[in-house]
């Protein structure tokens, strides 16, 4: 036996190094383990109590000892399987776990009839883990299979949702384009409406002038605003069933800019802005 301060050192060490995969395996109360799972509680509880200062007895020694190479090598098959045949994956690993278990145990029988010497029972044991192997070896076919298919409908159901958000963008940035151009049509037409009733007080207030005082007011105005005023003018007039002042206004402006406003007025039936 190794000396014993040793073991407990090296069992310190194994713990550490191998916790991902004993954690795991425990939390999730695998069916690999379930065979030498007693083993394993006994010996952490005889190396806690040798953590916390309590001797042990020469047989806890030998049992402690005994149980650590028990389990090492157990987590040792178990790990190569693991790699070997799973890429690492516990969970993939966690489906065969009842196949994995009887092979563990195979192999302590291997193990004890090796030690036996019986050459008929090697042999029939060789069948069966064979036979075993073989399970394991279609299981993980199986897994494989199972697995690529998963990924496939992971891999559509990714492109179906990258499609869906594709189009909810369209959608969003057509109900976004469709409430700018919402936006500006009601500026528009707020500025077209503001604009039209400022042309009217406009025109009311320029019909109650004199007027000289009224094309005073009108030649300080831009081309296009004259004309506006002109046609409320005459709205209003047809609205009252009055004469319009318009035709007498232009007569008292300069001929040269009553004329440009006529041809604007005549080329130009609708607001130039």
């Amino acid at each position: 036996m190794q000396d014993v301060m040793d073991i407990y050192e090296d069992y310190a060490s194994w713990k550490k190094e191998n916790s991902h995969l004993i954690q795991t395996l425990v939390n999730k109360k695998s069916k690999a383990i379930v065979r030498f799972s007693c083993v394993i509680a006994a010996v952490d509880y005889l190396y806690h109590r040798h953590v916390d200062g309590k001797k042990l007895s020469e047989d806890e020694e030998v049992i402690f000892s005994t149980g650590f190479d028990y389990i090492y090598d157990s987590f040792m098959m178990i790990d190569n399987i693991l790699q070997s045949d799973f890429n690492g994956d516990i969970d993939l690993m966690e489906g065969c776990s009842q196949t994995i278990n009887l092979l563990l145990y195979i192999n302590d029988f291997e193990s004890e009839i090796t030690s036996s010497g019986n050459e008929d029972l090697k042999k029939e044991l060789k069948k069966l883990s064979n036979l075993d192997e073989d399970r394991l070896r279609k299981q993980r076919e199986a897994n494989d299979i199972f697995k690529e298919e998963l990924d496939k409908r992971e891999a559509d159901i990714a492109s179906l949702e990258n499609q869906n958000a594709q189009i909810a963008a369209e959608l969003a940035e057509r109900e976004k384009n469709q409430e700018e151009r919402e936006k500006t049509f009601n500026l528009t037409l707020k500025k077209y409406d503001d604009k039209n009733i400022n042309v009217e007080q406009i025109a009311k207030n320029l019909n109650g002038m004199k007027p000289e005082a009224a094309v005073a007011i009108l030649v300080a105005m831009d081309d296009q605003t004259v004309i506006d005023v002109l046609r409320k003018v005459e709205e209003l007039a047809a609205a009252n069933g009055s004469s319009s002042m318009g035709s007498y206004w232009l007569s008292l402006m300069p001929s040269d800019r009553a004329a440009e406003i006529q041809r604007k007025m005549i080329s130009k039936p609708e607001s130039l802005d």
